[in-house]
């Protein structure tokens, strides 16, 4: 049964945010398990692990891949082994290495569902894009701006990973593009901070 889990981890959003009409006309499926920040923590999952996952995965998608991470998804899921053949070689190992036991033993994070992404302007307009992809996706990544502790916590932890991890990808590049992370934090903090004072209007 395990294997065929797919759990969604949203750490922008806690389950005590979402309206009860809105909860109502969910479908409930183990193949699109919707888990928020709070549920994992009934979970036991490594939750820091998974923040300081997604931050690589966005820094990636950003600096390397170049492209806006538009529609991206992420999704918690078993661990697959890839085979490697020729006449000298083989073997076989994982894609990632898995999160600490809990009560979902081995499962690390993948990332697919790229057909809505383009090129990634490396400028400060292509970064303002890219945080609107952002905040316009599902709430995977944790958010600024929130009130709860924890939330600040791993806000923190994300951006601290996000800019360690894009600092080491652009590290050979332009000081021009290396200013890049900075702004897209700045942007995002910004963006963020604008949808909190409108929901409190």
């Amino acid at each position: 049964m395990d294997d065929h889990i797919l759990i969604r981890p949203y750490f922008g959003r806690r389950s005590t945010e979402i309206r009860p009409a809105s909860r109502q006309r969910q479908v409930f499926s183990v193949r699109n398990l919707v888990v928020h920040i709070d549920e994992m923590n009934k979970l036991t999952l490594d939750v820091s692990g998974i923040v300081r996952s997604l931050a690589d995965a966005l820094a990636f998608l950003l600096w390397e891949a170049r492209v806006d991470g538009n529609g991206v998804e992420f999704v918690l899921a078993p661990r697959r082994s890839v085979e490697y053949h020729n006449s000298n070689y083989h073997s076989s190992r994982p894609l990632a290495a898995p999160y600490q036991k809990n009560m979902i033993e081995d499962y690390t994070l993948w990332m697919f569902n790229f057909n809505m992404c383009e090129k990634l302007s490396m400028d400060k307009k292509g970064v303002k894009h890219a945080v609107a992809c952002l905040l316009r996706n599902d709430p995977y990544f944790p958010r600024p701006g929130k009130q709860h502790a924890e939330d600040r916590l791993l806000w923190c932890m994300f951006r601290d990973q996000f800019l360690g991890e894009s600092e080491r990808l652009l590290s050979r590049e332009t000081q021009a593009l290396q200013a890049l992370p900075h702004y897209f934090v700045h942007f995002l903090v910004e963006e963020a901070e604008g949808e909190g004072s409108q929901l409190t209007q």
